[in-house]
């Protein structure tokens, strides 16, 4: 969560609530499960949804509304994207077995895999140098596969849906507001954040200072800003120089 670096500062966290006060939608857009984003937000103060955040995406596809600690889910976007990856999931369990084979052929030695029926395959090395290598080899492989993108996240290499990836879901949540792509603003810091920064989707970006230098990269291409902070400091920076 690109707002975690040794915790959310209170200031960021007070600035996050004035900001929504002035009628800004301000949501989390993550790989990880809701339940789990609650959670670190409890543990780090935050008392969620009143009033951050505004929405969640969770599993980088999924949407949730919030409103005063109650969560809304949105309908029939979240069963679309459901069906798309059981989909995927189908032929990923497919090809699983030949996958594994070829990532072992090439000298890399995962340390664990999974298939997660609302996420995809995801396999993790023990160096993102060696995530990076099975990365390309599962593009290779994964080529032609209907709707599947390989992303790397850290030391994490996955097999997702490529229509359900963060930037799409948070196009569609502009798109429920009613706001123009280009006034929504996307934070990232992670390789899985590509989709909402590097302006495939017509989002504004910015990154924090921490983030992977492929990220920062793909920011200033598209125009955005990289903050010197890293961090939830890195977000009240950011917001602080863009958002009016």
């Amino acid at each position: 969560m690109t707002l975690l670096h040794n915790g959310i500062p209170k200031a960021t966290q007070e600035l996050l609530g004035e900001t929504i006060s002035k009628g800004v939608k301000i949501g989390i857009v993550s790989g990880r499960p809701w339940y789990d984003m609650r959670t670190i937000l409890a543990q780090h103060g935050v008392n969620f949804g009143r009033p951050f955040p505004s929405f969640l995406v969770y599993r980088e596809k999924f949407i949730l509304w919030v409103e005063d600690g109650k969560t809304r889910d949105e309908g029939e976007w979240n069963r679309l994207k459901m069906r798309e990856m059981e989909a995927l999931n189908h032929e990923i369990l497919k090809r699983t077995p030949s996958w594994l084979a070829a990532l072992k052929e090439a000298g890399l030695t995962h340390k664990i895999w999974n298939i997660f029926g609302d996420y995809g395959f995801e396999v993790f090395y023990s160096t993102p140098e060696e995530a990076e290598k099975a990365r390309g080899i599962l593009a290779r492989l994964a080529d032609g596969l209907p709707n599947a993108e390989v992303q790397r996240n850290y030391w994490g290499t996955n097999v997702v849906l490529a229509s359900g990836n963060k930037g799409c879901a948070l196009r569609h949540v502009a798109d429920g507001l009613g706001i123009a792509p280009d006034e929504v603003l996307a934070i990232g810091d992670s390789l899985n954040d590509l989709s909402m920064l590097d302006g495939r989707c017509g989002l504004r970006s910015a990154a924090v200072g921490n983030a992977d230098p492929v990220v920062k990269e793909a920011v200033l291409k598209n125009g955005g800003l990289v903050a010197e902070n890293p961090g939830g400091e890195g977000v009240a920076e950011i917001i602080r120089k863009l958002v009016p």
